[in-house]
């Protein structure tokens, strides 16, 4: 069995950059919203699996005083969230690809804005696929929580 810090340590690495990539695709999908409803949608599921990391960075750094008879159970929970560590990626390189709309005014700004308006049509299956992800992660961690509420 691997050393239970460690796996703790890494979890709370991989919930922590998950938390900012979900934030920064939150802010990315709020810009969007009233520009389509599926926008809305993947936003609201970001939105959700951010709230479920959040809860678990708060649980994580506590389970390390737990019994050590409970050492399986924090095991299964800690692969759990490193097994999010692809979808994390995955969600960073939709992030890097769609290059969040800025909130500044002015020609240039505007300019940005209608380009990247008028690229949504190409995007929407990208978003389509950043949804799918976020809805895995989202299952696997809502069983971690299960798991911890036993």
């Amino acid at each position: 069995m691997a050393d239970p810090f460690s796996l703790t340590a890494g979890a709370v690495s991989v919930i922590a950059t998950a938390i900012q990539v979900c934030q920064a695709l939150i802010s990315y999908c709020n810009a969007w919203t009233s520009f389509d409803g599926d926008i809305g949608n993947t936003s609201e599921k970001l939105n959700g699996l951010r709230l479920t990391l959040e809860i678990l960075k708060d649980i994580m750094p506590k389970l390390d005083s737990l019994d050590p008879s409970a050492a399986p159970m924090l095991e299964n929970v800690t692969k759990r969230i490193l097994s999010c560590n692809k979808g994390v990626d995955q969600l960073r390189e939709a992030l890097i690809k769609l290059q969040p709309i800025g909130s500044s005014s002015g020609l240039r700004q505007s300019l940005q804005n209608l380009k990247q308006q008028s690229l949504y049509p190409f995007r929407k299956d990208m978003l389509q696929g950043l949804r799918s992800t976020v809805i895995d992660m989202q299952a696997n961690l809502d069983s971690a929580v299960q798991v911890l509420e036993l």
